[in-house]
């Protein structure tokens, strides 16, 4: 069986921290796509850990909410992002018919 194709919202300590490392190592999930705002930077200058980007090379970037959750690859989405938005992009993740996960930040 192929494995789940993963999309997270947010790219802070939440991600980095508590969800990637157990994520990453688990043959059954695929990191395949980030929802994080900011733009990329330049891969020569930025630093590992300063974007999903430099970090995931190969995993989709997304700026835009709508975009990221349109992806129908996307199967599974993990929301990693300030709590005050878990409601609104959890809303947004059944409506797209993914299954999905909310943590709150520590």
């Amino acid at each position: 069986m192929a494995p789940i194709n993963v999309g997270i919202v947010g790219y802070g300590s939440s991600a980095k921290i508590y969800n990637l490392p157990f994520i990453t190592p688990n043959p059954d999930l695929n990191v395949y796509a980030f929802l994080q705002r900011v733009a990329a930077p330049d891969p020569k200058t930025a630093t590992p850990g300063s974007h999903c980007t430099i970090d995931f090379p190969t995993a989709k970037h997304y700026q835009s909410a709508d975009d990221f959750f349109a992806d129908s690859n996307i199967e599974l989405v993990i929301i990693c992002s300030h709590p005050d938005s878990h409601a609104p992009f959890a809303e947004k993740a059944l409506r797209a018919g993914k299954h999905g996960s909310s943590l709150h930040s520590l």
